[in-house]
């Protein structure tokens, strides 16, 4: 059904509605779909089944690819040590429905307790925000997805944290500025915010790691510069009911993530040996 899916990049969309057909782009059609949906029992997924909970949402953005946020990299964050630190992980990798699906289902270096997706934006930054509001670019809120993790077999939390960072930018293109894929807007940076300063340690190493990966050509993405922002966290708002686990409640929904390389390449050697 062509209720469910947010369309195929770069093509033209066409509804029939009240015996006439009409052809227009992707934000157009989710716009008169909101319009037209009296129902909440219209059918939006992509099975063609009734469904209360998935109702068709614009997943285009707003547009805005630059400039990125502005991160306040002075807020205080807990000092924690490696044994210490932050069971807690917030990152933004596109829409957060992929996001979701592919940390909680996907990810084997620990697992998951709990986790929400939801909104993230910067300090002082609109509370509470809506979706709708998110999707304007007005607010500066990132789709996140909010999680606590566990470690398995006795790992060391600090290695477990980085497994999840590891696997996080194997899953999504963090040289796309404000972009995944189709996905054009602020809401959808690439962002890991930290909870203590292990966290931004870690994740701040596993960066500049991916980075040199890159210019090594061990690692290839649609772009030569990882730009996913390593900043302090802020409040976490999650998102509507509808949103949460929307993937598993849904398994033929809207997802751009995939795998973008099955291992994590061997760290390369300094410079001058």
């Amino acid at each position: 059904s062509h209720l469910s899916r947010r369309g195929e990049p770069r093509r033209r969309q066409t509804l029939n509605f009240l015996g006439r057909t009409f052809i227009f782009s992707r934000f157009q059609r989710t716009y008169l779909l909101r319009s037209f949906q009296k129902s909440p029992d219209i059918d939006t997924s992509s099975s063609g089944s009734k469904s209360k909970s998935s109702p068709p949402h614009n997943k285009m953005g707003n547009g805005h690819a630059a400039p990125a946020q502005e991160w306040d990299m002075n807020i205080a964050m807990p000092s924690n040590t490696a044994a210490t630190m932050s069971s807690k992980v917030t990152v933004g990798a596109g829409c957060y429905w992929g996001t979701e699906k592919y940390i909680k289902k996907d990810w084997k270096g620990g697992k998951i307790i709990r986790g929400a997706v939801g909104f993230m934006g910067p300090e002082g930054s609109v509370k509470n925000p809506s979706y709708e509001a998110v999707c304007t670019g007005a607010t500066g809120h990132v789709e996140v997805y909010d999680c606590d993790y566990d470690v398995i077999d006795d790992a060391p939390k600090d290695v477990t944290y980085e497994s999840l960072i590891k696997h996080f930018f194997m899953f999504h293109d963090p040289t796309t500025l404000n972009r995944q894929g189709n996905d054009a807007g602020t809401q959808y940076a690439s962002v890991i915010f930290c909870h203590d300063n292990v966290q931004l340690e870690i994740a701040t190493r596993v960066k500049e790691e991916l980075q040199a990966l890159v210019d090594a050509g061990k690692v290839k993405y649609s772009g030569p510069t990882v730009s996913t922002a390593v900043v302090p966290a802020t409040t976490f708002y999650p998102a509507e009911a509808y949103h949460q686990a929307y993937l598993e409640n849904n398994p033929g929904g809207y997802c751009n993530h995939r795998m973008r390389f099955k291992a994590w390449p061997s760290a390369l050697p300094p410079p001058d040996l």
